[in-house]
């Protein structure tokens, strides 16, 4: 991840890394090896608090909460 200019920033609490970027997006992996992709925050199109948007397997912005992308050791 360091090779596409992801920067580790420790662990929450629970137990999730955290990889920030400089574009604003980051990459979360939860205890159970669970990728959780997000962009950067950006302003709905009607207005409203800003939100990150998660990011699919395609890198592309999807609705879905969990995309099934998960580490392989």
């Amino acid at each position: 991840m360091k090779t596409s200019g992801f920067e580790y920033r420790g662990k929450t609490e629970g137990g999730y890394e955290k990889h920030y970027h400089l574009d604003g997006s980051r990459v979360h992996i939860r205890p159970d090896g669970e990728i959780v992709r997000t962009g950067p925050k950006m302003t709905p199109q009607a207005g409203g608090k800003k939100y990150r948007p998660r990011i699919g397997p395609d890198s592309n912005p999807t609705t879905s909460h969990n995309t099934g992308e998960t580490l392989i050791d």
